[in-house]
């Protein structure tokens, strides 16, 4: 491509909406960029690799800036974003700063806002369309503590430094 990108990864290129998709900047070399003099953005986001993740179906247009010095180059990725089943589209992880606390952010897992009323179509279709299945089994109860109440699922963040949240 050019002096300072020489190729953009992007695996997969075709993914469901709510998959994740890892893109990665290669330098002139062809291996991953770690020249610390090259300032990387990605959809103005400063990175040399990056999962991300789509709800919904289209081409996404990914622009990539590389800049050392007074040199400056730009790129582009395409990921083909195809529709989904509705358990895949409630997999969407979304973070938010939290503001003051340059460290810290919120996490946030589930159906993005716009898409609830699909998914909700979806679910009742699906669900319609499981009641008329002759041998259906049922679900397995959700889990239960030795109280006799729900366990809610648990999260545990590895931050890869040996700390946890």
């Amino acid at each position: 491509m050019g002096t300072l990108i020489g190729k953009i990864i992007v695996e997969p290129a075709k993914v469901a909406a709510g998959q994740p998709v890892f893109v990665q900047v290669c330098g002139p070399n062809g291996q991953p960029l770690t020249d610390p003099e090259v300032t990387v953005s990605m959809m103005g986001v400063p990175a040399t690799e990056r999962y991300m993740q789509f709800a919904t179906p289209g081409t996404r247009k990914l622009i990539i800036r590389a800049v050392r010095g007074k040199e400056s180059e730009t790129a582009e990725a395409t990921i083909e974003v195809e529709a989904s089943t509705a358990s895949s589209a409630t997999q969407i992880l979304r973070v938010k700063p939290v503001a003051g606390q340059p460290y810290a952010a919120n996490f946030r897992v589930g159906v993005p806002p716009r898409l609830r009323p699909a998914l909700a179509r979806a679910t009742a279709l699906a669900s319609e369309a499981a009641s008329t299945v002759e041998a259906a089994r049922p679900a397995p109860p959700p889990p239960v503590a030795a109280t006799g109440k729900p366990v809610a699922p648990v999260y545990k963040w590895d931050f890869g430094d040996g700390q946890t949240l």
